[in-house]
This record gives C-alpha cells, sequence and structure tokens, in this order.
C-alpha cells in the first residue's frame, strides 16, 4: 500500500501540470485574439472597376397588398363572382351588401350559375309589395370604393337570371348612395336560362368611393353571377390608361436589383406613375409553375422617379405563386382563357381572394 501512495501521488501532479499548461495556452489565445489588429486593403482604381449590366436592374410584380385586383387590374368590381368562399355554399360574398332591410331583401348563394367552374351564384329575393320609390337590392363598393370620373364611360357587364320579367335598375353612386353619377334601367325577360347583359355607363360627376348598385321595385327572384365594371379607357381592357389609373387603394409595386428586392407604397392620387404601362417593354417575362422564361425586349423609363432605368420584369413573383398550402398556389394555366370560367383561388399567404381575371393571358397582351 505504502508503494502506491508516492505513484498515484506522481499521476496527479502530471495531470494538474496538463491542466495547468492548458489554461495557459487558452488564455494566450484568447489574449492574442483580442489585441490582434486586421488590415484591408481594397483597390479602387479605374483600371480594375467593372460596368454594372443593365440586366441587373429590374421590376418584380406581386399580387400582395391589391397591387393587382383593386391595383393595376382595371376590374372595379370586387368579387365580381361571389367565389371568395370557394365553390362551396354559403359562399362569402364580401364586399356585396344589401339596399333594404330584411323585411324586404334577402340574399343567399346557391350552386345554379352556368358556369362549370365556377357554380357559385347569388340568388335575390325581393320581398316588398310596396317597394320604396329607390327599389331594392345590392351593391358593391369595389375595393375600397370605386373611382368614378366626371365624363368617362364605364361598361358593365352582369349575368342574370328570373323566372317573371323584370327591370333592374344599374346605378354608379356615392358611397352612401345619395349622389347619383350614372344609372340605366335593363329588362330582363323571364327565363330559366342565363342572359349576359352588357351597359354602358357615363358619369356625370366624380367620386373617388363610389359604389356599384343594382336595384329593383318588382318582387320577385333574380339570380346574379360574374358581375363586372370597367373604365372604357383602359388598354385591351385590362390597365387604366390615365395616371389616376382608378386605383382606390394604395398599391405595393416591388423593384429588384441583383437579387434583393424593394417595396415602394404608393398612393395613386397623390403620386402618379409617370409613366403608363404601355411604355414597359417587358424583358422577362417568368412562369414559376413550368419554370420557363420569355425573352420579350428591354428597357422601362422612369417609373415615379424611382429607377430610371429597368430592364428585368418578373411577374407574377413571391409567395403568392406558392402559397401557404399547396392547393392554394398560383396555377397559370387557370389564369387563361375567357374571365367567366377562370375559378380563381384564394391567396392563403396575403389571405384575400383574386379571381385571376388578371392573368398570364393579360400580362402576355402587355409588350404587343
Amino acid at each position: 500500500m505504502g508503494s502506491r501512495e508516492p505513484f498515484l501521488s506522481a499521476i496527479f501532479f502530471f495531470f494538474l501540470l496538463l491542466f495547468c499548461l492548458g489554461c495557459k495556452c487558452i488564455a494566450s489565445e484568447l489574449h492574442l485574439h483580442t489585441t490582434q489588429t486586421a488590415v484591408l486593403k481594397v483597390d479602387a482604381s479605374p483600371q480594375h472597376a467593372r460596368q454594372i449590366p443593365d440586366t441587373l436592374f429590374g421590376i418584380f410584380f406581386e399580387e400582395i397588398n391589391h397591387a393587382g385586383a383593386g391595383g393595376i387590374w382595371a376590374e372595379l368590381v370586387s368579387n365580381r363572382g361571389f367565389e371568395a368562399g370557394g365553390p362551396h355554399t354559403p359562399s362569402n360574398i364580401d364586399p356585396w351588401s344589401i339596399i333594404g332591410d330584411d323585411s324586404s331583401i334577402f340574399v343567399a348563394t346557391d350552386r345554379t350559375s352556368c358556369f362549370s367552374r365556377n357554380t357559385v351564384a347569388l340568388r335575390m329575393e325581393v320581398l316588398c309589395d310596396n317597394c320604396p320609390a329607390g327599389g331594392v337590392g345590392i351593391y358593391n363598393p369595389g375595393f375600397w370604393g370605386m373611382n368614378i370620373e366626371d365624363g368617362k364611360t364605364y361598361n358593365l357587364v352582369m349575368y342574370v337570371k328570373s323566372p317573371e320579367t323584370v327591370e333592374l335598375t344599374v346605378s354608379l353612386t356615392s358611397s352612401d348612395g345619395s349622389q347619383n353619377l350614372a344609372s340605366s334601367t335593363i329588362p330582363v325577360s323571364g327565363a330559366s336560362n342565363w342572359t349576359k347583359l352588357e351597359q354602358k355607363l357615363v358619369a356625370k360627376g366624380t367620386n373617388r368611393t363610389s359604389r356599384l348598385q343594382i336595384t329593383t321595385t318588382k318582387k320577385g327572384v333574380v339570380w346574379f353571377d360574374q358581375v363586372s365594371l370597367m373604365s372604357a379607357d383602359t388598354y385591351k381592357c385590362m390597365i387604366p390608361l390615365k395616371s389616376s389609373w382608378a386605383f382606390s387603394t394604395a398599391s405595393n409595386i416591388s423593384f429588384t436589383h441583383s437579387g434583393t428586392w424593394f417595396s415602394h407604397r404608393t398612393n395613386i392620387y397623390d403620386v402618379g406613375l409617370k409613366t403608363t404601362i404601355l411604355e414597359i417593354p417587358w424583358y422577362e417575362l417568368y412562369f414559376p409553375i413550368e419554370n420557363q422564361v420569355l425573352d420579350i425586349c428591354t428597357y422601362m423609363s422612369d417609373v415615379s422617379g424611382i429607377i430610371d432605368l429597368i430592364s428585368i420584369q418578373t411577374i407574377v413573383g413571391g409567395c403568392f405563386v406558392e402559397g401557404e398550402w399547396l392547393r392554394n398556389a398560383f396555377r397559370w394555366r387557370e389564369s387563361i382563357g375567357p374571365w367567366e370560367e377562370r375559378p380563381g383561388h384564394f391567396g392563403d399567404v396575403w389571405h384575400y381572394w383574386t379571381d385571376d381575371g388578371l392573368g398570364y393571358y393579360e400580362f402576355l397582351q402587355v409588350p404587343v
């Protein structure tokens, strides 16, 4: 036992020495790191400079904050097909609302539309025998109010069905209905089939927060679907041409440079675009689902003083494309063809419904 104690003591002191040496080394390293100085030399002489290619500058468009629906898209009616709640009933008809009270009118959605891909329609039942002089009905305020301008013509298209003959009055009014900017009466023949109605409305006044209303004074039932209102002063019935653009809300425009995107929120009433969409020569049109790229042309001139030279266009981009869930992803094939047959979809990333009326077909028309 006595012979092992010196041996164990020697081992203990040996490991203690190693521990002390290790701590000294670590302390030395930490001391070096805290006192070491690094020098970085940058040679910015002209002979080493490289010109930034024009193709690094571009504009990025995403359906976000209603930049498309309620923004550059000329459609003034929000939820024109009553499909915002999806294909099931009862559907979400917001922002549609009634003119009258529960004792005079009742509205509900059903699946009786004539469009196979958009089966939801709005059923309006007028209950009053002696309706008010102005009638009862429904109205749509658009995207936070419709920008109706004096002297301009607005094209109304809607699909209607009624078992009995009825007269409908379509009007553009102020947000509370007190100011009548344009009005017309349309007769609807009693039939079991849907009828497409078209009417031009010429505004006799300006109101930035107007609404579209459809009324009648006759008791009965009328179905509505795909109610559209656009200014006649648009490019290919797509994008408003003037600087006021019929914007009714702030828009989100995103500019890209070398993969970084910047957002510029602008209220179109205060800051008009110095060039119209017609002056945008599209350089790159990106199909995100199919990963196809079309090179079209190269430059875009000054936009609202933000970018002087833009040569790349990317649409439709951002999180709107993939969606939070795959079932809500943007499908470009479903954004072409007749607008009444486009199913639309709920953008679950930015939490609002789009009918995809502003689709790839419309974007492809811009460079023409």
